[in-house]
């Protein structure tokens, strides 16, 4: 049992110690696909499916029952002056009728189509929405993850500083026994070693709380040791159209269109066949005392050629409605095209910076290596050679990072103008 244990372990092992690895790409979808939102997508058409069963409806036919008791306070009276006596019938005071009617629309004037036209902008509005919600959620996503990658390039970086310093703490060590440096020059790479544990557990502390935000965002549980592989930048977009924020500003000004066409057709004469059953006392015949069935069957046109400025009080109010959101998209489109140069400048400046950081990194190596033979020799302190040291290591950081954050800048500068 003991070396079926041991067996096992060392199977799982290799498993264990794969590198878990991401593109920016997968974790955006993975993000949106996690997100509670989303769920709102499959909400809205099934809320389009069953609004338009109830527009469909319109056309079906529609059957109402009605019941009526009644007392008249007066009714027809045949007042006859007749040589001979004639025993005329009277209507009752009571009456009672009970209808069962059934209407079938034959033209609304256009109002059910409009309504199902609003409905699938409606629809496609709801949709729109989730769009722009998860364009936060993608930013917050692509900061995560070039915040990550940054903190492992300053991670590779310092563990290539703690290789050079335990080459350098073996130089200084030999140096010490021959007679060349003294004992405080091994404290002090000592000392500049164990900063650099303290700076890399740090790093790492730091890393794994991104990792655990950007999994918590994505649903995925992330090792310690996962790698981001930098995203590919396409080429730089000035269309701002992508932007979903322009997609709903269209739709809500189409709902707009749709909501006034509606105001129209409602203007519109409406046409119905009717026919009506009933059972009364009296029926038809008002002159009848007694109860009798009745069959009653017709069209029925209805149309309200003046309502007091109504629709059109609402049309100018739609149209106001309109304009103020023809105002929000210019005010949109303006800090879009602000954001887009600040982007831009930021990156000519990161690139002019760049250059500056390569031919930094290039000067302080060769301080460092002139001192490293300095330091060989005994002609200065470990104190010394660790200062310059730790500029060119400095300059190595701010290049390392500097490359992280121009592919970062330019990958939001497409995200800004909708490209991503």
């Amino acid at each position: 049992m003991r070396k079926l244990l041991i067996f096992l372990w060392l199977a799982l092992l290799p498993l264990c110690a794969i590198t878990q690895t991401l593109e920016l790409q997968e974790c955006t979808r993975l993000a949106k696909e996690h997100n509670p939102l989303a769920n709102n997508r499959q909400l809205a058409n099934q809320l389009d499916s069953i609004r338009t069963n109830v527009i469909k409806k319109a056309w079906l036919p529609a059957i109402e029952l009605n019941a009526q008791a009644s007392w008249q306070s007066d009714v027809v009276a045949l007042d006859l002056d007749l040589p001979f006596p004639v025993n005329l019938p009277k209507i009752p005071h009571n009456q009672y009728r009970a209808t069962l009617e059934v209407s079938q629309l034959i033209y609304d004037g256009g109002t059910t189509k409009s309504s199902q036209i609003l409905n699938e902008i409606s629809t496609r509005i709801s949709s729109q929405e989730v769009d722009v919600g998860e364009q936060s959620l993608v930013e917050t996503v692509e900061d995560l993850y070039f915040s990550i990658m940054l903190i492992n390039k300053r991670i590779d970086v310092l563990r290539l500083m703690k290789e050079s310093l335990s080459a350098t703490q073996k130089q200084v060590e030999s140096g010490v026994l021959n007679g060349v440096l003294s004992e405080p020059d091994i404290l002090g790479v000592r000392a500049e070693s164990i900063r650099l544990d303290q700076s890399e557990c740090q790093l790492e502390s730091l890393r794994i709380r991104a990792l655990n935000s950007l999994g918590h965002l994505i649903g995925v549980s992330l090792r310690a040791n996962t790698q981001l592989n930098p995203p590919p930048v396409s080429d730089l977009n000035q269309n701002q159209s992508n932007r979903p924020e322009f997609k709903l500003f269209q739709l809500r000004m189409e709902l707009v269109d749709a909501q006034s066409k509606q105001l129209n057709d409602r203007k519109r004469p409406r046409l119905a066949a009717f026919g009506q059953a009933g059972y009364g006392k009296p029926g038809l015949n008002m002159l009848g005392d007694s109860w009798d069935p009745y069959l009653l069957v017709g069209i029925r046109f209805s149309w309200m050629p003046f309502d007091w400025g109504k629709v059109k009080g609402e049309q100018n109010a739609l149209y106001v409605n309109k304009l103020t959101l023809a105002n929000a998209q210019e005010a949109f489109a303006q800090q879009l095209a602000l954001a887009t140069d600040r982007q831009k400048n930021q990156i000519a400046e990161i690139e002019s910076l760049l250059q500056r950081d390569e031919e930094l990194l290039e000067i302080r190596k060769q301080i460092s290596l002139a001192y490293a033979s300095k330091l060989k020799n005994g002609i200065i302190t470990a104190a010394t050679y660790l200062t310059e040291w730790n500029r060119e290591q400095e300059a190595r950081i701010a290049l390392e990072s500097r490359k992280v954050e121009l592919v970062s800048a330019l990958h939001k500068l497409n995200t800004i103008t909708g490209k991503n």
